[in-house]
C-alpha cells in the first residue's frame, strides 16, 4: 500500500519527538535519517517504550529544533521475526517566517481573505484599494 511521507515543518528551538510503535513481535526497529541510522547525541536521545505500556517501540526527542541538523527524512523501520519490513516515514522542515508584505500594500480585510486560492496571502494596496494575492513556493526534494 503507497502512503504518502508526512511533512511536518517546525521553527527553531522547538522542542520535539518522534515515535514508533508496533503491536507484536518484532526483531529490530530503528530510527534512521536521510539514509543513516540514527544514534545518541547531545540534541538527541533515543528512548524505548516502557514495558508496561503493552507496545514495543522507540521515540526520538529532541532539545529544539535547529533545521541545520535536524531537517530531513526520518525513517522508522521495523524488521519482523519472519523477515518481513515495515517502515514509515516523515520529513521535517523548518517552519517558513511570514513573508514580507510589500511596502503600499496591507493584509486584506477577513471577507477578503477566500479570494486567494491554495493559500495564498491577501493583500491589498492602501491607496486604490485593489487586490492582490502574495505566494511562496517551497521545493522539497529528497
Amino acid at each position: 500500500m503507497w502512503r504518502t511521507t508526512k511533512i511536518v515543518q517546525l521553527g527553531p528551538g522547538e522542542p520535539f519527538a518522534l515515535q514508533c510503535g508496533i503491536v507484536g513481535e518484532f526483531h529490530d526497529l530503528a530510527w534512521f535519517k536521510d539514509g543513516e541510522e540514527l544514534e545518541e547525541s547531545d540534541s538527541l536521545t533515543i528512548v524505548d517504550f516502557p514495558r508496561e505500556s503493552g507496545r514495543h517501540g522507540k521515540a526520538i526527542v529532541f532539545s529544539g529544533f535547529d533545521a541545520d541538523d535536524h531537517a530531513g527524512a526520518y525513517e522508522c523501520y521495523v524488521k519482523r521475526k519472519d523477515d518481513s519490513y515495515q517502515s514509515r516515514k516523515l520529513l521535517l522542515q523548518e517552519k517558513l517566517s511570514n513573508p514580507q508584505i510589500t511596502k503600499g500594500f496591507i493584509a486584506c480585510p477577513k471577507e477578503k481573505d477566500e479570494l486567494c486560492l491554495n493559500y495564498g496571502i491577501c493583500m491589498m494596496h492602501k491607496a486604490s484599494g485593489s487586490v492582490s494575492c502574495l505566494y511562496v513556493h517551497l521545493s522539497v526534494s529528497y
